[in-house]
């Protein structure tokens, strides 16, 4: 199903405008990989990026949403983990880990990170605001 989601940009784009939103997320629990807790897509060319490969931002407010609604639970541990797999469409498969720690019903910790790949390299060389 995720792989079939074919974003109208330029409505997308427009509606981000409108309201002040810089990315819209889908996921959904079916998952690619049998490890995964969710897979994600993150649009977001008001922004500059038709589709991110990994945005931690989303994962965490995601993981957030999961645990708000008891969509996930804790394990022995008392801790909350998801494993989301993103950017699988775009050919940037991605996997970015969330481990939640709560405090009675609220969150009280929320710690997001993954592996990256690099896929560009470069410099930028700004002039020195110290001379003159």
């Amino acid at each position: 199903v995720m792989r079939r989601i074919e974003p109208n940009f330029t409505g997308l784009t427009q509606f981000w405008h409108e309201f002040g939103i810089q990315t819209v997320a889908v996921f959904c629990i079916e998952t690619e990989h049998p490890d995964s807790t969710l897979h994600v897509r993150d649009f977001c060319p008001a922004v500059g990026v038709a589709e991110s490969a990994a945005a931690g931002t989303t994962n965490s407010a995601l993981t957030s949403y999961l645990v708000r609604f008891g969509i996930v639970k804790p394990d022995v541990d008392g801790l909350i983990k998801v494993k989301a797999e993103q950017g699988c469409e775009i050919g940037r498969t991605s996997s970015i880990h969330s481990i939640v720690s709560m405090l009675g019903e609220k969150i009280s910790r929320l710690q997001v990170g993954g592996v990256a790949t690099k896929v560009i390299d470069g410099s930028l060389h700004l002039p020195s605001p110290f001379k003159k």
